[in-house]
Parts: C-alpha cells; structure tokens; sequence
C-alpha cells in the first residue's frame, strides 16, 4: 500500500508501521494455516547484537514471534541500532529470550551459538548485528549461519542467489503497488537494500528506465542495491572512493543513494533538482562537548531544497529495514511450513499407497481355476511337445524367474521439499 507524503520527507516510520501490520496478518494465517498438518508454526528470530553495555528486555505482546538477543561486547556505539530495534520488536509483538555474551566472548563460543540456533526448529532467522568484536572473524561468524536462516541476506550463498535469481513479481500482477511487489524468490536479500527500494515503491517512484547514482560499494548494502535495482530495469551507477568527480557523476542521476558512513558527506553540488534522495547513513557526532547528534551521509539542510523526495535521519530507511528483517523471517518461517507441509502430504500419500495396495491383496481369488485355453490347431501343439528337457527350469530357478519377470512395482512417493 502506497503511502501519501505531505511534504518531501518521505515518513519511514509511517511504512514501516504499514509494512508490520501486513507482517501480523500474515502470521496470523501462517498459524492457522500450519495447524491443520500439526502444531502452528510461530516465526522464529535470533538476533546476535555486538559491541553493546546491556541486554534489553523485550515484553512479550500478542506471542507472534519468538525474537532473540545475542549480545556481544560493551561498546556505545551501537546503542542506537539497539534503541530502534527494540522500539520497533514493541511494536510488532515479539517474544523475548535474551542473553549478554561479553566482549571477551571467543570466537569459538560464538560458533557453538550459531550453531544451536541453527538446529533449533522454533528458530527461522538469525542475523548478527556487525561490526563485531576484533578478535572474531566476521566472515567465519556469517557463513557459520545456515543459509535458509539467514534472514540479513549476507550468507555468500544467498548473495549469489540474487546475482541469477529474479526477485521480484512484475508490475502487472500487482495493482496495489504500482511499480512491483516483493514476491519471495525463496532466500533472503539484505534487508537494508531490500527497504530502499521498498521505501521507492510506497513512495511510487518509479524505477524502470531511472538513472540511479548508488554512492557506497559495500556488501551490506551497495552490491546487493544495485543488483535490486537492475532486476528493476535501472541504469544504475557505482559511486565509491576511487571514482573521479564523484559530485559531477551524481549530479546526473534521477535518484541517489548514499551509503558510505561520513555524515553529511552529500551536499547540494551533488544532486540535480528534482532528483530523489535515500540517505542510508547513520552517524553519531559531537555537536558540542555535551550534546551528540544523529546524522546521516547527506546534508538534509543543503539538499532538501533541491529534491523531489529525500529520507530524513533518523525516520527514514532505518524502520523499514527492520521492517524487512521481521518481514524476511516471516518468508523465511513460510518456506519452513512449506516443508512441513509437503513431508505431511507425502506421508498421508505413502500410507494410502499401502493401503490400496493392502486392499488388493485381499481381493485375489484363492482358488486356482481348471480352466484350460483351447489349442487351435496342431501347430501351436507341436513347439511345446519339441521342447528339450535341457531348456527347462528347474522349479526353484523357475519360481525365481517367476519373481524377477513379475515383480511388486513400488509406488513413487512424491519428493520432500527442502528447506532453503
């Protein structure tokens, strides 16, 4: 559902309360859905958050989901990634099972949580809140998670997915969105290019044909976003360290993302007037010796005048990527009851066979009939009277030939999905 912007700012908290309802709905008919072949399936989350002073409680509101808090480490800086994602956990109605790992925590002892998240069937998604501390590899951290759960969309594997794979639906085949709506391609894409170009869609920006400048190489969000955004028929250019003039290449664009860690970074000499403007940025910086601010990658006060639409920071991409976490768990809890599904299916398949076959059974008549075919003439006698007694089987040998021209077919049982 597309949503009315009054003014420039585009509202991210106003999407992502749409978006989370849409999520509730939906876990409601996966519960009842899932019930009918056994217990209700609940949406599971495991969150791994680093470098943090204290673990946060979360209240357990509807029991729609069973969220998790891994913490590692005592650092400040992610207090704020903390603050915004319990806010928006409220919210949505998750069941909370916390526990602090301190910043001493060794890489192996990381490994052996990942690892029994990964084997937890309540558990549908994990993700780990980089960066993490320096003596843990995040790479091993990331590919230790089972593909199928990693709902932040970093596991190579899903990576590579959506390098070959077609994300989305096309526009006619959904009117409520008139750009394209996210179809579920049966992995998980990192949720902060995911809610850009969520937050286009809602806003009605139309992406096909559109020249979209992506400042930010990284692999959290500017190679995965720039894919997103070809699959949409962008023209899409890469902006990062080593580019020449890089104001001069932004300037062309129809829309800019910037997604680089520098506040205020983008000012007015890059944007063209009437472009539309997404600042991924979050940066925490001193305004005075007391007071600190929360700023992102483009100068809102010098670029707001020029732009059609821009995200203000905070209230911008921030709820609907958290949005999109809930909402990739939510995918991810659906391919888990798939499964079920087809196991339940096949299983009442295999005990019908058996039964048919049972039933069959019975059925043979137990006593043998006289009855003889009628010869027709001497011809058809004479072959059988001249066969040798060499070519002959004896009965044991007989009876196993019997077997072997006449065995019991078995009945193909249709194949278990598996579980992405």
């Amino acid at each position: 559902e597309e949503v009315e912007m009054p003014s420039k700012l585009i509202d991210g908290n106003a999407i992502a309360a749409r978006i989370r309802q849409e999520i509730a709905d939906e876990v409601v008919k996966l519960g009842t859905d899932s019930t009918k072949y056994g217990e209700p399936v609940v949406p599971g989350l495991a969150v791994i958050l680093s470098l943090i002073k204290n673990a946060i409680v979360v209240d357990i509101f509807f029991n729609i989901f069973l969220f998790e808090f891994f913490i590692v480490g005592e650092r400040p800086e992610s207090e704020i990634y903390v603050r915004v994602k319990t806010k928006a956990c409220l919210k949505v109605g998750f069941s909370n099972f916390s526990e602090l790992l301190p910043e001493s925590t060794s890489q192996s002892q990381l490994l052996s949580l990942i690892e029994s998240l990964n084997h937890n069937d309540q558990v549908h998604g994990i993700i780990i809140q980089l960066p993490l501390p320096e003596h843990i590899d995040e790479q091993v951290a990331l590919m230790a998670i089972s593909p199928s759960k990693d709902v932040d969309g970093l596991h190579p594997l899903n990576l590579a997915k959506l390098a070959t794979i077609q994300a989305f639906k096309t526009p006619e085949t959904s009117p409520e969105k008139p750009n394209a709506t996210w179809s579920g391609p049966g992995f998980s894409v990192a949720c902060t290019p995911l809610a850009v170009v969520e937050l286009l869609d809602r806003c009605s920006v139309k992406l096909e044909g559109a020249v979209v400048c992506v400042v930010g190489r990284s692999s959290l969000v500017g190679i995965p976003l720039a894919m997103l955004l070809m699959q949409r028929d962008a023209t899409v250019t890469m902006v990062h360290s080593k580019t020449i003039d890089p104001p001069e290449v932004c300037q062309q664009a129809d829309i800019v993302i910037v997604a680089v860690g520098r506040a205020e970074l983008v000012t007015a000499e890059w944007i063209k007037e009437g472009a539309v403007v997404i600042d991924v940025g979050m940066n925490l910086v001193r305004k005075s010796k007391s007071q600190k601010s929360l700023v992102g990658d483009v100068n809102l006060a010098q670029v707001e005048p020029l732009c059609s639409l821009i995200t203000p920071v905070p209230g911008g991409v921030g709820p609907v990527t958290l949005a999109m976490l809930l909402r990739n768990t939510l995918h991810a809890a659906q391919r888990y009851t798939t499964s079920i599904i087809d196991k339940f299916v096949s299983s009442e398949q295999e005990e019908g066979t058996k039964e048919e076959g049972t039933k069959e059974e019975e059925e043979v008549p137990l006593v043998e009939s006289n009855e003889t075919t009628p010869v027709d003439s001497e011809q058809e006698v004479l072959p059988l009277l001249e066969e040798s007694p060499e070519e002959k089987h004896p009965p044991e040998e007989e009876a196993t030939n019997n077997q072997d021209q006449n065995p019991e077919q078995p009945v193909p049982i249709k194949g278990e999905a598996l579980v992405e």
